[in-house]
């Protein structure tokens, strides 16, 4: 029986341990805390600078579980008229979104989330995606069709970990779930349906307030108002629904 011989290809078994070691949770956790840390205060905008680390750690956790992740930015959504900062992949299928706060800033459902009326109307359309994270570097929440998960923040606790793990093994490990009853598609579909409402609602203000004319107001202002009126005479039940 042959036994391998680390010396002979190069390799220690010191540095053998090194290797492992670097592969561990918690030593990856640091990287990505050191790395943020190193660049913020320099001048920079403070949430580009979570961009490169974000890359590195997805990668290398996706690395310790057997995956090739990509994350790429800046993917337009035509359908709900947003663009999250990156969509990740796993090998070559989509599995999800992240969009990303400056360092502080923390995220949605959190206490000290203090949102811009864009920033809100922007959560709104991309927490309905069907697996996104939101995330400032230390406070992270994935969104799963609207619904949001528990905020982990990654202080180096032992808790914090295991919580931060299982919520990027759930992410990218998605896929997508078929609706089992008539109760999962109401829950998916509702949120695809306020999307849609709200996005015509904002351009018929655009379109009312603007100097060209829209498709939703080609036919004249007057006829516009008519259907305003009946909708808003019959809007009442339907606004409850």
């Amino acid at each position: 029986m042959t036994m391998r011989n680390p010396l002979r290809t190069g390799e220690s078994p010191e540095s053998t341990a090194r290797s492992s070691q670097r592969d561990t949770l918690p030593h990856i956790v640091a990287d990505f805390r050191r790395q943020v840390a190193r660049k913020l205060g320099r001048g920079g905008n403070p949430e580009d600078q979570l961009r490169a680390p974000l890359e590195v750690i997805l990668q290398r956790l996706g690395t310790r579980m057997g995956l090739r992740v990509t994350p790429y930015g800046e993917v337009p959504l035509h359908d709900i008229g947003s663009r999250p900062d990156y969509a990740v992949d796993v090998e070559r299928s989509r599995v999800g979104y992240v969009e990303l706060k400056a360092p502080g800033r923390s995220v949605p459902e959190s206490p000290t989330w203090r949102a811009s009326e864009r920033e809100r109307r922007q959560c709104e359309r991309l927490r309905e995606l069907p697996n996104l994270i939101y995330s400032d570097g230390t406070d992270w929440i994935r969104y799963q069709n609207g619904v949001p998960g528990k905020i982990v923040r990654l202080n180096g606790s032992d808790a914090s970990l295991t919580a931060f793990d299982a919520l990027i093994r759930e992410f990218l490990l998605w896929a997508p779930d078929p609706p089992r009853s008539v109760r999962d598609l109401i829950r998916v579909t509702s949120g695809l349906c306020r999307l849609l409402r709200d996005t015509v609602a904002e351009l018929l203000e655009a379109e009312k307030t603007g100097p060209e004319i829209g498709p939703f107001t080609h036919h004249g202002s007057s006829k516009l108002s008519g259907v305003e009126e009946s909708a808003a005479s019959s809007g009442g039940g339907a606004a409850g629904a």
